[in-house]
């Protein structure tokens, strides 16, 4: 029976990661909990495609010792969420094994587990990069414990496939090769349809003709040789080629039409904005800057102080006013929109929840709001077009009594004072 390192994972590490997570991020730890549900299996599935091979099982071992990673991580993760240094050496670690584990798939990865557990796009990319030090820990430390060589950790990956494909989400099952039509024909006519970086069909007839082309002459040749030879086995080499080429061309339409519907259910989530002045923006579809954006494209849309755009992408270090390095992601988004809208004014305003001493939370929100400012201006927009303010926990917007309510109240929003 196949060793589950999934259960394993969620078992040891899963339940403490959503719930310290939750705390920190501001996020409920139901939706935390999804997210991380989510998470391991995508990570996990991600080192199984590069520990495939015995020689990528060989890249990971040495990933794993060049890092110094043994898994002692693990001895202390309720330490990891406090803030300060410590947790921002998790996501520094965490960075960097991101970019071994995923690369460049790494925006689609944290747009779907925002889309599917209903978290903030900036607290999946931290949630990322806190749970992918914490997966290497683990998979260090088995790897130590059972002295597993390059061909043991081959197949040890290999054989979690099963477990892996029911946590994926199904936008990542194609991307992380764990799709149904499956495998290796899959992965083979992914890259047969590939032709110049397009992953439609129409484009990879050249690919698949090159592919092909040797098998062919391959059944030519037997074809050939076996003249003189029993009349049956005359036909079986073209037979073989017919057969070779449908399956090809079913693998090929499999995996185009996987690769669509990731695309289709990534697009369905993002709206698309031609701001003036030329620039093309993207954004999370009743994301804060899909609100603001759209708000401002409307000519018909008037003034009112009671509307308020709160970030859903802007977070701080626990009892700080220093934004986290994923705020700058939204932040620079909204620059874009005030720069694109020129005679803009706002006032960014900070809210916090009833914990703690009133005065002190007046204060923390009004350097959490002069932060954003800061970083706008920095950016380049006029610092007489944003205003600040501090309102600590005068104004809740949802109920204190509860966890949730808190972190609903713990925000920084943006006013709109001119348009």
């Amino acid at each position: 029976m196949a060793i589950n390192l999934l259960e394993m994972l969620q078992s040891q590490i899963g339940g403490e990661l959503a719930s310290q997570a939750s705390k920190f991020l501001g996020e409920s730890e139901s939706n935390t909990s999804k997210a991380v549900g989510s998470i391991l299996p995508t990570l996990l599935g991600s080192l199984a495609g590069k520990g495939s091979s015995e020689s990528g099982a060989r890249g990971i071992l040495d990933f794993i010792k060049t890092n110094n990673i043994d898994g002692s991580i693990l001895s202390n993760l309720g330490g990891l969420f406090s803030g300060g240094q410590g947790t921002d050496s998790l996501l520094n670690a965490g960075g960097g094994i991101l970019k071994f584990l995923v690369g460049d798939k790494l925006g689609s990865i944290v747009d779907v587990i925002s889309n599917v557990a209903g978290v903030k796009t900036g607290s999946s990319s931290s949630l990322l990069k806190m749970a992918a030090p914490l997966l290497m820990g683990f998979v260090g430390k088995y790897i130590k414990e059972k002295s597993i060589d390059a061909l043991g950790l081959k197949n040890l990956l290999g054989g979690q496939r099963d477990f892996i494909s029911k946590g994926v989400p199904s936008a990542l099952s194609s991307v992380l090769g764990l799709a149904s039509t499956a495998g290796n024909t899959a992965s083979t006519a992914s890259k047969m349809t590939s032709g110049g970086g397009s992953s439609n069909t129409s484009g990879g007839g050249n690919n698949m003709l090159k592919w092909l082309l040797p098998l062919l002459l391959l059944g030519a040749l037997a074809y050939f040789l076996g003249r003189k030879g029993c009349s049956n086995s005359m036909e079986s080499p073209a037979a073989a080629v017919t057969a070779t080429m449908d399956a090809a061309k079913m693998a090929a339409d499999s995996a185009a039409a996987a690769m669509k519907r990731v695309a289709d259910s990534i697009a369905a989530t993002v709206s698309k904005f031609s701001l003036p002045g030329g620039v093309e923006l993207n954004a999370k579809k009743g994301s804060f800057t899909d609100k603001i954006a759209t708000y401002f494209s409307d000519a018909n849309a008037t003034l009112d102080p009671n509307m308020a755009f709160a970030f859903d992408g802007v977070n701080f270090k626990t009892g700080s006013d220093s934004l986290t390095a994923e705020s700058s992601a939204q932040l620079d988004e909204l620059v874009a929109v005030l720069n694109a809208y020129a005679t803009v004014a706002i006032k960014v305003v900070g809210h916090t929840d009833n914990v703690g001493n009133a005065a002190a939370n007046k204060k923390l929100s009004d350097m959490r709001a002069k932060s954003v400012k800061a970083y706008l201006v920095g950016k380049g927009v006029a610092g007489a077009r944003v205003a600040t303010a501090g309102m600590g926990p005068d104004k809740p917007i949802a109920d204190n009594a509860t966890e949730e309510g808190k972190a609903t109240n713990r925000r920084v929003e943006v006013v709109v004072t001119k348009k």
